[in-house]
């Protein structure tokens, strides 16, 4: 038995010494395949780049279906219902106050965030780099559009640091750089001031860089990216939010002194106005209009294998807001619903009808 252990052994080893000599020599690396350090050489890839940050405000695990819940059902205008008692607990905890680190819909509006300021620092590293010179930085045209790109990058950084910092505080990583390695990834609390700080340097930039709307809009095809005007509602909204944004300033430390002079900035640009009817801010056909700062924009995403995926890379670009919130059985979910008070806040007439249209 121990001869024939012996010749089995020996054979095993010729053969694998016969497949070890035949294998192939040969570099697996594709040469014509894209990288990071070869993708951003042109003028499309480098709006794609931005349009790349866009795109993760728009998931499902941001303002697709989360921020609604997060921002919505923690304030004193809406409430969960029995539906959320009964099916989506996390609904609930939001709604309560009662949630833990883990909370699925806050972690990933978590890491939804910092993938936005990643983006976001990705799309300015690659303009700053111009990577053989897909911008001629020295023709009007394409200095106009390289501005625009930083200017929107700029604004989308201070966009996920604005929301970083009011929904965990500003004790929190944050980076003006893209994640390259380990190193990297685990980055340490930041010191109390400085991503506020920050974002005010981004806003400034972006108000600095963008074109007004009349300019941007000017595309049909460039409808819902932000403007000059965009850059400034955000820099006065982060001047009277300071004492939330801000944890070294403290309670009374709103500038709103800042803010009222970014906001006339606004009014005087004679770029907006106030609709007539205010239906038109919340209906279909009207949107991006006037009145309009920012609007996030989705879009009914057929091609997407499941409309509500929960992994990144097939989610639809679908707003989720009405069926888990609005629309109630056998339609929607009707997870959350306003408040009483806010019901309440409505205008009535004498016979207690609520006749203010904008209850519907």
């Amino acid at each position: 038995m121990k001869k024939i252990k012996i010749y089995i052994g020996g054979i095993l080893l010729s053969l694998l010494s016969v497949f070890t000599s035949c294998a192939p020599n040969i570099d697996y690396f594709n040469p014509e395949a894209e990288t990071i350090d070869t993708y951003y050489n042109t003028k499309e890839h480098l709006i794609y780049a931005v349009n790349g940050a866009y795109n993760v405000i728009q998931l499902l695990q941001s303002c697709g279906r989360n921020m609604p819940y997060i921002l919505n059902t923690r304030s004193d205008e809406a409430v969960f219902t029995f539906k959320a008692a009964a099916g989506d607990l996390t609904v609930v905890q939001l709604s309560g106050y009662t949630i833990s680190a883990g909370h699925q819909l806050v972690s990933e509006i978590y890491s939804n965030f910092y993938t936005l300021q990643f983006t976001a620092n990705l799309a300015l590293e690659k303009l700053a780099e111009n990577q053989d010179n897909a911008f001629d930085l020295d023709d009007p045209e394409d200095k106009a559009l390289y501005d625009r790109l930083m200017g929107e990058a700029y604004f989308l950084r201070a966009f996920s640091r604005f929301y970083i910092t009011s929904l965990w505080g500003d004790e929190v990583p944050d980076r003006d750089y893209s994640a390259k390695g380990s190193d990297d990834f685990y980055a340490g609390p930041s010191e109390k001031g400085v991503i506020y700080e920050r974002m005010i340097e981004d806003l400034k930039k972006a108000e600095e860089l963008l074109p007004v709307r009349s300019v941007v809009y000017t595309d049909e095809m460039n409808l819902g990216r932000v403007t000059k005007g965009t850059a400034q509602a955000l820099l006065a909204k982060a001047y009277m939010g300071r004492p939330v944004l801000d944890s070294s300033a403290g309670a009374g430390s709103a500038e709103w002194g800042l803010a009222k002079e970014v906001l006339k900035k606004i009014i005087d640009s004679n770029e907006y106005e106030l609709v007539n009817n205010y239906y038109d801010n919340t209906s279909k056909v009207n949107e991006n209009n006037r009145e309009s700062l920012f609007e996030i924009q989705f879009n009914k995403s057929l091609e997407a294998p499941i409309a509500m995926s929960l992994d990144l890379i097939n989610a639809g670009q679908n707003s989720w807001r009405q069926i888990c919130m609005t629309i109630p059985d056998p339609i929607g979910w009707w997870n959350a619903m306003p408040s009483l008070s806010l019901y309440n806040e409505f205008k009535r007439d004498s016979q207690g009808y609520i006749i203010d249209p904008r209850a519907y």
